[in-house]
C-alpha cells in the first residue's frame, strides 16, 4: 500500500489516497450542513422580524415622537382616538405679543421623509394645530416617501404653511398610498412667498405621487398661488372613490393661476383662471383633464 505524506500545520500525516478522499468528503459535508443550517435559520427568522407588531400611539406626544429621525421608517397604529388640541400651545414663537405658537411639528422633512406605515385603525386625531407660515411641507406629515397611511379620521383646528400644505400630507412622492382618510375642521391655508411657482396646497394632500383611495376632505382651503385644490393641490397618480366638499379660495399676486379640483364627472382636473381671487365649490366646475385621473 502506497502512503502519501501530508504536511499539516502541526505535523506530518501518513495516509493513503482513499483516506484522503474520505476526509475531503467528510469535510465538504460538514461545510454543506453548516451553510444549509444558516440558510434555513435565515428564512425561519426573517418573517418573524418583518412581522413585528406596529408601535401603538395613544397620545399626541407619542404622535409627535414619530418625527425623530430614528422613528421615520417604522410602522404605527393608533390605539385610541387622541385629542391634540394642546398643540395650540406648543412651541412658542419668540417676540410675539400676545404670545403665538408654532404648534405641532410636521412629521418628516425633505431630507428625512416618513417612509413607514401609519394605521389609524378607524380612530380620530382631533384639534391638530400647525402655524408655520415660513415652512414648506406642512401637515400632520410634512414629507413622506413610499409611505402607507390608512383608516384615519383627522380633525384639524387650523393649519397654515408656506407651500406644500395639506391636512394629512404636505408633500408625498414615490408611490405613497392614502386610503380611507377623512379630513374635517379647518381652515387650511398656504401663504406662498412666490405664488407664481405654485402653492401645492390641498385639503387632504398638497402634492402626491401615488394613490388616494376612498378618502374625503371637508375643510376650507385658502391659498396664494397656483396648484390649489379641495382634495389635492397637485397629483401624479390615481384617485379612487374620493371627494372634496370644502370651499377653495385662491388669491394670486398676478393675473392668472391654476386650480385643481374634482368636477361633476369625478375627474381630477385643473383650470386656468384669469382673476385675482376666486372662491368656488368643487361641484361647480367643468374642466379639461390634466395630470392624474380618478375612477
Amino acid at each position: 500500500m502506497k502512503l502519501n505524506i501530508f504536511k499539516t500545520k502541526y505535523k506530518f500525516v501518513y495516509t493513503n489516497r482513499g483516506e484522503v478522499a474520505r476526509r475531503v468528503v467528510s469535510t465538504s459535508r460538514r461545510s454543506f450542513y453548516a451553510v444549509f443550517a444558516v440558510i434555513v435559520a435565515f428564512f425561519l427568522i426573517s418573517p418573524l422580524v418583518k412581522s413585528a407588531d406596529p408601535i401603538v400611539i395613544n397620545s399626541c406626544l407619542e404622535l409627535q415622537s414619530i418625527s425623530a429621525i430614528e422613528n421615520l421608517d417604522k410602522e404605527y397604529v393608533l390605539g385610541q382616538s387622541i385629542d391634540c388640541s394642546e398643540t395650540k400651545n406648543w412651541n412658542p414663537i419668540e417676540f410675539t405679543d400676545p404670545q403665538e405658537y408654532y404648534g405641532f411639528e410636521p412629521i418628516g422633512t425633505s431630507d428625512n421623509p416618513f417612509t413607514g406605515k401609519f394605521d389609524g385603525a378607524g380612530h380620530a386625531i382631533s384639534g391638530l394645530y400647525i402655524n408655520r407660515i415660513d415652512t414648506e411641507g406642512v401637515g400632520l406629515f410634512g414629507y413622506v416617501s413610499s409611505a402607507q397611511i390608512t383608516d384615519l379620521n383627522l380633525n384639524i383646528d387650523s393649519i397654515v404653511g408656506d407651500i406644500g400644505v395639506g391636512a394629512l400630507i404636505g408633500y408625498a412622492d414615490t408611490n405613497t398610498t392614502v386610503s380611507k382618510v377623512h379630513i374635517t375642521g379647518g381652515p387650511l391655508a398656504s401663504f406662498a412667498m412666490w405664488p407664481s411657482y405654485g402653492s401645492y396646497t390641498g385639503g387632504l394632500v398638497g402634492e402626491l405621487d401615488g394613490e388616494i383611495e376612498n378618502s374625503t376632505s371637508a375643510v376650507d382651503v385658502f391659498a396664494h398661488g397656483i396648484n390649489t385644490g379641495g382634495l389635492a393641490g397637485k397629483l401624479k397618480g390615481h384617485i379612487t372613490g374620493s371627494s372634496a366638499t370644502g370651499n377653495v379660495t385662491v388669491v394670486e399676486i398676478g393675473d392668472s393661476f391654476y386650480i385643481s379640483q374634482l368636477n361633476n364627472n369625478n375627474q381630477f382636473e385643473e383650470k386656468y383662471k384669469h382673476h385675482y381671487s376666486t372662491t368656488y365649490k368643487p361641484a361647480n366646475f367643468e374642466f379639461s383633464p390634466n395630470g392624474g385621473n380618478l375612477t
